[in-house]
């Protein structure tokens, strides 16, 4: 036996990713919510069957606001109705939005995974800003032995890249700007 409300809210979250889904997501979304209405014997009604509701959404940091707001102007819109909650002592801060149970779905599967390729590509940032700044000690100095992993050639092309695309900051130009 299984808990129909919550295999409808999976049913609900494939039903949209069948829909709003890139390419082979979308086709092998769509495969897997066919499969699953004909095991459980849930109809296209079923899964209609819609309210719209406040839901709570929980972030960490001004990035992961900022990441969380554009996932749910991706999904759903109109951001007008995101009501800001929490105290800034908090571990986290939450996030309110009226959407469909597929919809909550749908954003809390998109936000984790961007979230974590958010924060990959934030380590290859700062590898590359770090590198481009030239942040290392000089040569007089002693040096700690090196803990970081060797980077492939496709990472290291990607480091490479991403510095020619920045500016070299020096304290000096700084000063000679103000």
């Amino acid at each position: 036996m299984y808990d129909k409300e919550k295999m409808l809210e999976k049913l609900k979250g494939l039903k949209a990713l069948a829909e709003r889904g890139v390419a082979g997501e979308k086709e092998s979304a769509q495969k897997m919510l066919e499969k699953l209405m004909e095991k459980y014997g849930i109809n296209e009604n079923d899964i209609a069957a819609e309210t719209v509701e406040m839901a709570w959404f929980r972030y960490h940091d001004d990035s992961e606001f900022r990441l969380l707001n554009q996932i749910l102007y991706m999904v759903l819109g109109d951001c007008d109705y995101y009501n800001k909650l929490g105290a800034s002592k908090r571990k986290y801060k939450v996030l309110g939005a009226y959407c469909t149970a597929a919809e909550h779905l749908e954003i809390e599967l998109n936000f984790e995974f961007y979230k974590r390729a958010m924060q990959e590509e934030l380590k290859l940032f700062y590898s590359a800003f770090m590198n481009k700044n030239k942040l290392f000690p000089s040569d007089e100095k002693p040096k700690a032995k090196s803990t970081c992993k060797d980077l492939s050639r496709e990472e290291e092309l990607r480091l490479s890249f991403m510095m020619e695309g920045m500016e070299r900051r020096t304290m000096t130009k700084m000063i000679e700007r103000d």
